[in-house]
C-alpha cells in the first residue's frame, strides 16, 4: 500500500508498513502539486503547473510520460475508462482535456 502526497515543496510517495510509513520516492517542486493514483494503482500522476507527469509504480516511479497543452495552470486531474487509460485535466484556462 502506497500513500501520495502533494506539498508546495514536493511530492512524496510513502510505503505504508504496520508499524509506520517509509518514504519510497520524493521530488522537489517550485509549486504545490495535484497528485493521483490511477484506480488500478499501476501509475500516479503529478500536475506541475501546466504540465501532468505519469509515473510508473512498478518501473521504479519512473516517469514514462508528460503532458502539456494548457495555457494556464491545471487545477484539477483525474484518471478515467475503463483501465484508467485517459487522463483527464481542467485547467484555471477553462479548457478541460
Amino acid at each position: 500500500n502506497y500513500l501520495l502526497v502533494g506539498t508546495p515543496a514536493s511530492v512524496n510517495l510513502y510505503s505504508v508498513l504496520a508499524d509506520g510509513l517509509s518514504i519510497s520516492w520524493q521530488e522537489d517542486l517550485q509549486q504545490p502539486a495535484v497528485v493521483r493514483f490511477a484506480r488500478g494503482g499501476d501509475r500516479f500522476a503529478v500536475v506541475r503547473g501546466v504540465m501532468v507527469q505519469i509515473h510508473d509504480m512498478y518501473d521504479s516511479f519512473r516517469n514514462v510520460s508528460t503532458l502539456q497543452g494548457h495555457s494556464k495552470a491545471i487545477i484539477e486531474a483525474t484518471f478515467r475508462g475503463k483501465k484508467d487509460d485517459e487522463l483527464i485535466t481542467v485547467g484555471a484556462d477553462g479548457i478541460v482535456w
